[in-house]
């Protein structure tokens, strides 16, 4: 496609503290076919100097396209999202984290996508994506990644509704690549969110804007235990209980909006979702109760018959 100037796209990537990710994040940047792109990196207050080291050794390939910013202390992973913003100038924009990755024609797709629109009301796009299951092994003195296996993640979506996205966040943030312009109505991430921000971004998104999907597997977001420390773990898995703390919190500012304001809106989408999630999760346990007893019924059945037919012999 053409590479016009008014289509570029600003790469985010939050980073801190990890080279051995923000190293394989470039690459996967620099692979992509699409090339109409800048690579802004946000280290979020970690080491200055392994920071530049990797983007120096990929500077030559680069061809002027990357901007490096230092916080002096770690803001957050929201923050750091709004600053790679402000400092980038282009049409589109993704959050690409940097132990995330992408296939090479991501970029090319998504953009595709945008600059030819189906509806006119659609400002952003996501691709299916695929959980990579990963570990770091420590071995001659370095970290090296292993992968070991992959999960599919939201390969039935279709489109995107209000009402699904309310009831839990239905695709990564590396897969998204939304209109500069919708900031107007949306608005930045917030930065109050140390974590879920990125979920509710996307719900304040979906009340403006239709989200397109393209159904190919072309982003990859990765996974490790909490055993690899603060660093190196993902984020979603060493802050589990954060989660679904910020997740509730969201839920109920909403919820409190619908009934300060006396009006049905995405708290009262998301408080019927998750009665319905309860009384699901409630169901399938009594059939499941249900399913063990009959299991069991028939074979007290089969042993009583055994028993039988070996006191007649």
């Amino acid at each position: 496609m053409n590479e016009l100037k008014d289509q570029k796209v600003a790469i985010i990537t939050r980073t801190k503290n990890r080279p051995i990710f923000l190293q394989r994040c470039i690459h996967t940047v620099l692979n992509q076919s699409y090339q109409n792109w800048v690579h802004v990196i946000v280290n979020d207050g970690g080491n200055l100097f392994a920071v530049n080291q990797v983007v120096q050794e990929n500077m030559d390939a680069y061809h002027h396209r990357v901007v490096v910013i230092h916080n002096d202390k770690s803001l957050g992973m929201e923050a750091a999202s709004n600053i790679g913003i402000k400092n980038s100038d282009s049409k589109y924009i993704v959050i690409l984290d940097d132990d995330d990755t992408w296939h090479p024609a991501f970029l090319d797709q998504c953009v595709s996508c945008l600059a030819n629109k189906r509806h006119p009301n659609i400002a952003g796009v996501i691709t299916h994506s695929t959980k990579i299951i990963e570990e770091i092994e420590h071995r001659d003195g370095k970290d090296i990644i292993n992968e070991f296996g992959r999960e599919p993640f939201n390969q039935h979506l279709k489109s995107i509704s209000i009402s699904e996205l309310a009831g839990e966040n239905i695709f990564t943030v590396n897969s998204f690549v939304f209109e500069r312009d919708a900031l107007g109505k949306v608005g930045f991430y917030h930065e109050d969110l140390p974590v879920q921000g990125d979920w509710e971004f996307n719900l304040r998104f979906i009340l403006n804007y239709e989200i397109d999907v393209i159904p190919n597997t072309l982003s990859y977001f990765h996974h490790r235990k909490a055993e690899y420390g603060e660093e190196l773990a993902n984020s979603m898995i060493k802050n589990v209980s954060d989660h679904e703390f910020y997740k509730t919190i969201i839920q109920n500012q909403l919820l409190r909006n619908d009934v300060l304001s006396g009006q049905a809106g995405l708290g009262t989408i998301i408080s019927i979702n998750n009665g319905y999630k309860k009384l699901q999760k409630e169901l399938n346990l009594k059939l499941g109760t249900l399913e063990r007893r009959f299991l069991l019924f028939q074979v007290l059945r089969w042993i009583k018959r055994k028993i039988f037919s070996m006191g007649t012999y």
